[in-house]
Protein backbone atom coordinates (compact mmCIF):
# COMPACT_ATOMS: atom_id res chain seq x y z
CA UNK A 1 0.00 0.00 0.00
CA UNK A 2 2.82 2.40 0.86
CA UNK A 3 4.44 1.82 -2.55
CA UNK A 4 1.18 2.65 -4.32
CA UNK A 5 0.85 5.91 -2.36
CA UNK A 6 4.41 6.90 -3.31
CA UNK A 7 3.83 6.13 -6.98
CA UNK A 8 0.58 8.11 -6.93
CA UNK A 9 2.33 11.10 -5.36
CA UNK A 10 5.12 10.98 -7.94
CA UNK A 11 2.69 10.76 -10.84
CA UNK A 12 0.62 13.65 -9.48
CA UNK A 13 3.74 15.75 -8.88
CA UNK A 14 5.04 15.07 -12.39
CA UNK A 15 1.73 15.84 -14.08
CA UNK A 16 1.22 18.99 -12.02
CA UNK A 17 4.71 20.19 -12.84
CA UNK A 18 4.24 19.53 -16.56
CA UNK A 19 0.86 21.28 -16.56
CA UNK A 20 2.30 24.30 -14.78
CA UNK A 21 4.94 24.75 -17.49
CA UNK A 22 2.81 23.74 -20.47
CA UNK A 23 1.57 26.32 -22.90
CA UNK A 24 -2.18 26.25 -23.21
CA UNK A 25 -3.15 26.22 -26.87
CA UNK A 26 -6.69 24.86 -26.71
CA UNK A 27 -9.95 26.48 -25.64
CA UNK A 28 -13.51 25.51 -24.78
CA UNK A 29 -16.83 27.22 -25.40
CA UNK A 30 -19.87 26.18 -23.40
CA UNK A 31 -23.31 27.53 -22.70
CA UNK A 32 -27.04 26.96 -22.36
CA UNK A 33 -29.62 27.45 -25.10
CA UNK A 34 -33.12 28.75 -24.33
CA UNK A 35 -35.91 30.14 -26.45
CA UNK A 36 -37.36 33.62 -25.92
CA UNK A 37 -39.70 32.33 -23.20
CA UNK A 38 -36.94 30.45 -21.39
CA UNK A 39 -38.48 27.08 -22.26
CA UNK A 40 -36.41 23.94 -22.64
CA UNK A 41 -34.85 23.50 -26.06
CA UNK A 42 -32.94 20.20 -26.08
CA UNK A 43 -31.24 18.84 -29.21
CA UNK A 44 -30.64 22.24 -30.74
CA UNK A 45 -27.72 22.45 -33.17
CA UNK A 46 -24.97 24.90 -32.20
CA UNK A 47 -22.40 25.97 -34.81
CA UNK A 48 -19.13 27.52 -33.66
CA UNK A 49 -16.99 29.07 -36.41
CA UNK A 50 -13.41 30.28 -36.07
CA UNK A 51 -13.09 33.76 -37.53
CA UNK A 52 -10.46 34.08 -40.22
CA UNK A 53 -10.44 30.38 -41.14
CA UNK A 54 -14.18 29.66 -41.27
CA UNK A 55 -13.48 26.27 -39.64
CA UNK A 56 -16.78 25.16 -38.08
CA UNK A 57 -17.61 22.73 -35.28
CA UNK A 58 -21.21 21.58 -34.80
CA UNK A 59 -22.65 20.13 -31.58
CA UNK A 60 -26.15 19.50 -30.21
CA UNK A 61 -27.45 20.63 -26.84
CA UNK A 62 -28.07 18.03 -24.14
CA UNK A 63 -31.43 17.33 -22.53
CA UNK A 64 -30.58 20.07 -20.02
CA UNK A 65 -30.00 22.56 -22.91
CA UNK A 66 -26.24 22.69 -22.30
CA UNK A 67 -23.50 22.44 -24.93
CA UNK A 68 -19.71 22.13 -24.83
CA UNK A 69 -17.30 22.59 -27.74
CA UNK A 70 -13.83 21.62 -26.54
CA UNK A 71 -10.29 21.29 -27.88
CA UNK A 72 -10.66 24.41 -30.01
CA UNK A 73 -7.55 26.30 -31.09
CA UNK A 74 -7.23 29.59 -29.25
CA UNK A 75 -8.75 32.41 -31.30
CA UNK A 76 -11.91 34.35 -32.07
CA UNK A 77 -15.13 32.43 -32.67
CA UNK A 78 -18.73 33.21 -33.51
CA UNK A 79 -21.70 31.01 -32.72
CA UNK A 80 -25.20 30.38 -34.03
Amino acid sequence: MRTMQTVTRLVLAASTSAAAHARIDRAEINGTVTDTSGAATPSITVNVTQEGTDATCTVATSASRHFIVSALPVGRFSGR
